[in-house]
């Protein structure tokens, strides 16, 4: 298959591949210097230039070996055959010279066709046709130039024939790079799948219909051409046929078939190609093949180009009538949300035509104008009157028609507000109304529509921010803190009623003066100042201010902007807060006198409370020693009277009883020293606790088939009795649970958001992950032993213990049937500042 990648291969490939290239470049040498008509240095076809290129074009850059292999026995043969020289060693170097520049130059137009047209199948458009054509050119001249110059060189040839060998190399490299290249790419690309009876048959009729013609054209078979008529021209039928019934395919197939029979026939001298001198004739030849050929790729890069726009028009198309579909779907559910929308709004609106008729309107018109449906088949003024009177705000009285509909058919766009009375009421309102031309498409107008905004709720909200604005002022003026508003240049300046006590100038004097310069007469002070105000920055600065009088001012301010650009600035008297912060801080001290007493009592608390827990522990292993002990003389005693089996079963279970409780008490007193011990840290080889203590498992019982996996030089910085005790519960924890089969328990580091994480995994029963936290709790078991035993439940109650103790976190995971995994942090561990990387490495 060809390698679609704009990269070509590099490795190295087996040397049969490399065999099979050399061979058949070899075949197609000889083939080539068949052709040559006397035997001459240069072919006029030399068809090892086209396998060559479809060969690195396939394989890659490797297949390059081979190239270079059958160059070298071609061209060793030629001059060993033509030349008979003896010493063999100008052959040799020549022959290599030139299999070097044969394979360089395949190399070179492979890497160039990837790297410009970025395929190696360049056949699907015309513009990569030609620039396939331009390549092939261009990267013929490589070996053409290295093989004429060789011969010159080593004595095969005079001077004066460098030039016509040159040209002869470079036009045969180019017809058969030309000519078999394109067959072999396509041919190596030809998908099975395409393959119907309807298909194999056409191209049998393609192909034998070719071939007799052919006959026809190249040879003596039909004696009517015997004076060889130029219909070699209507070839050009089988290469329309090709191309449009096989594309590629079929152009590749004439290629070759008119190779094969138009070479024939011209050795033979037969044909239109074969009357004339042998050097011209070559070189039409040459013409008529490359031609016809280039004729035939570009002919299929036009059909290919071709059927790939109408495939494309015809997804448009679908795309459009999608579109379409999707964009009638959309205009519906437009015009439904439109009417819903019309509902919805609280204005008025009404549509009319250029006739002044009603074309649509909104509910909310009822509720404004007060009249419904079955007054809109009057005229406009009738329509109003007896139910509402309107009048401008100067008194006069409005026509609708007149004010609004008739402007707006003349494509003036018309605002005004009236006064609304309800005949026979007191009821009194303001409107708002708007009306504009609607235009179709070309522009010209199809009618009006016109909004009715009832105005009494605004001039009630107008009324209501009137006095909220004198209300804020009011509280401006009463608060005290200085609140000063001004522009962004600090020209005009709005100052509170605070701000004129404090600092002594009146609002109508800070109106006409330059408020910074009289209370910051330091130009630089000034300026710092300013720039505090307009720059972003949003705590509190303290600023020397000197009033009118003279006397310094200290107020922290701080300043934001408004909405509509200007800057606000807040101040407060220092001393104000000065007093505050004295408070505070003293406050602060007697805090922390108290939260150091309480931390003392709370210590002394958790000290007795540890203090009676020990000594409650202590004191109950006498009694339950007692009775363990009787226990274990009952059944004695039982087992020699050959006792009530009933009576020995609960002396036993009274003895398992008490030992459990003080295997539990034992656990109680360890944690204590767990919680209450100081663990010093130093730096630990995790990995080698870890070993240690597998290897006391796997000797305790030899009998048992598994593998513990160890991950090597694991070392952090914790107490070593702490983590071996850690490990030993995880561990145990896990030998228990995998008993019934091969074990494997894993021991290793991962990193969890940039936290070193070591973990403990097992191929175990595992647990059903609800009970995750639970089983970190004293004494709290899962049951479900593989051997029927039971434990006491604190084994990882002190991994949790001990894993707190040094700052860490710890917990597992697991799934029933699936074994178990267990994960611990130690606090700030010695490879979380490597953590990130690590991570990456392990993605």
């Amino acid at each position: 298959m060809v390698n679609n990648d704009a990269k070509l291969k590099m490795g190295r490939l087996s040397f049969v591949d490399t065999l099979i290239v050399a061979l058949f470049y070899y075949i197609g040498a000889r083939v080539g210097l068949f052709l040559v008509q006397p035997q001459e240095i240069a072919s006029p076809i030399w068809i090892s230039t086209g396998i060559a290129l479809a060969a690195v074009l396939l394989r890659g850059y490797g297949i390059c070996a081979g190239v270079f292999l059958g160059s070298f026995f071609a061209e060793f043969t030629l001059y060993y055959s033509l030349l008979h020289i003896t010493n063999l060693t100008p052959i040799l170097l020549s022959s290599a010279v030139i299999g070097a520049g044969a394979a360089i130059q395949a190399s070179a137009g492979a890497y160039l066709i990837v790297r410009i047209i970025k395929t190696p199948f360049p056949f699907r458009s015309i513009s990569n046709v030609f620039k396939f054509i331009i390549i092939i050119l261009l990267s013929c001249l490589i070996n053409s130039t290295i093989g004429a110059i060789t011969n010159v060189v080593g004595g095969f040839l005079p001077v004066t024939a460098f030039c016509k060998t040159f040209a002869g190399w470079w036009l045969g490299d180019f017809t058969g790079a030309i000519l078999f290249a394109p067959f072999i790419l396509t041919f190596a690309r030809f998908s099975k799948s395409t393959i119907t009876i309807p298909y194999v048959l056409n191209y049998i009729l393609f192909v034998i219909s070719l071939i007799i013609f052919e006959l026809v054209v190249f040879t003596n078979i039909f004696s009517w051409n015997s004076t060889y008529y130029p219909i070699q021209y209507m070839l050009i039928f089988f290469i329309f046929w090709g191309a449009f019934k096989f594309n590629i395919e079929g152009v590749v197939t004439y290629s070759v078939i008119n190779f094969v029979l138009s070479v024939w026939g011209t050795i033979n001298r037969i044909g239109p190609f074969g009357s004339g001198d042998p050097a011209l004739e070559s070189l039409l030849l040459q013409g008529f093949l490359s031609i016809y050929t280039i004729a035939g790729l570009i002919l299929t890069a036009a059909f290919s180009e071709m059927k790939h726009s109408e495939s494309r028009l015809i997804q448009l198309n679908r795309e459009l009538e999608s579109q379409v579909q999707q964009r009638a779907s959309q205009l519906e559910q437009e015009s439904i949300e439109l009417d819903a929308a019309l509902s919805a709004i609280a204005d008025g609106l009404i549509i009319y035509d250029t006739e002044g008729r009603i074309k649509r309107m909104n509910p909310a018109i009822r509720n404004i104008l007060r009249y419904d449906e079955a007054v809109f088949s009057l005229p406009i003024e009738e329509r109003m009157a007896g139910i509402v009177e309107l009048k401008t705000a100067q008194g006069n009285p409005l026509s609708i028609n007149d004010m609004f509909i008739k402007k707006a058919l003349k494509g003036e766009s018309v605002t005004g507000e009236a006064s609304v009375h309800v005949f026979g009421t007191d009821e009194r309102y303001w409107i708002h109304s708007s009306a504009a031309p609607i235009r179709d498409q070309r522009g010209a107008i199809d009618g009006v529509i016109i909004t009715f905004t009832d105005l009494t709720r605004l001039k009630q909200v107008e009324d209501a921010l009137y006095r909220e604005r004198e209300l804020l002022q009011t509280i401006i003026d009463s608060v005290p803190v200085m609140i000063n508003i001004f522009d962004p240049v600090i020209s005009q300046i709005e100052i509170n009623k605070y701000t004129e006590e404090l600092l002594g100038w009146t609002k109508e004097e800070v109106l006409h003066m330059n408020l910074p310069e009289a209370v910051y007469p330091d130009p630089e002070y000034r300026k710092m100042a300013e720039e505090y105000a307009l720059s972003s920055e949003t705590g509190f600065r303290d600023f020397v201010m000197i009033a009118k009088d003279g006397t310094k001012k200290i107020v922290s301010m701080a300043h934001r902007q408004l909405p509509d650009g200007r800057l606000v600035g807040i101040g407060f008297d220092v001393r104000e807060r000065k007093k505050a912060e004295e408070k505070l801080q003293e406050l602060t001290r007697t805090l922390e006198q108290k939260a150091i007493e309480r931390t003392a009592q709370i210590q002394a608390t958790n000290e007795e409370l540890e203090s009676v827990i020990y000594s409650m522990s202590h004191d109950l292993y006498s009694p339950l020693r007692g009775i363990s002990g009787y226990a274990g003389m009952l059944n004695e005693l039982l087992e020699k009277s050959e006792g009530d089996q009933e009576a020995r079963l609960y002396a036993d279970r009274v003895q398992d009883i008490t030992k459990r409780m003080e295997h539990m008490i034992s656990a109680i007193k360890f944690l204590l020293g767990v919680f209450k011990d100081v663990y010093p840290r130093q730096e630990t080889d995790l990995s080698g606790v870890f070993t240690t203590i597998a290897n006391e498992y796997k000797s305790k019982d030899p009998k048992r088939t598994g593998e513990f996996i160890i991950e090597p030089d694991l070392v952090d910085w914790i107490n070593k009795e702490a983590i071996t005790e850690v490990l030993k519960n995880l561990i145990s924890n896990s030998w228990k649970y995998t008993v019934l089969k091969s074990y494997k328990i894993e021991f290793g580091r991962i990193y969890k958001d940039g936290k070193a994480t070591y973990y403990v995994r097992d191929n175990g029963i595992g647990f059903d992950n609800k009970y995750a936290e639970q089983i970190f709790r004293p004494f709290y078991q899962l049951g479900g032993y593989p051997t029927g035993e039971t434990g006491y439940g604190v084994g990882l109650t002190v991994v949790h213990a001990i894993i707190r103790k040094h700052l860490g976190e710890v917990w597992a995971e697991g799934a029933e049937g699936r074994g178990a995994i267990f994960y611990f942090t130690l606090g700030k561990s010695i490879n979380d500042s490597s953590a990130e990387e690590l991570s990456e490495q392990q993605e």
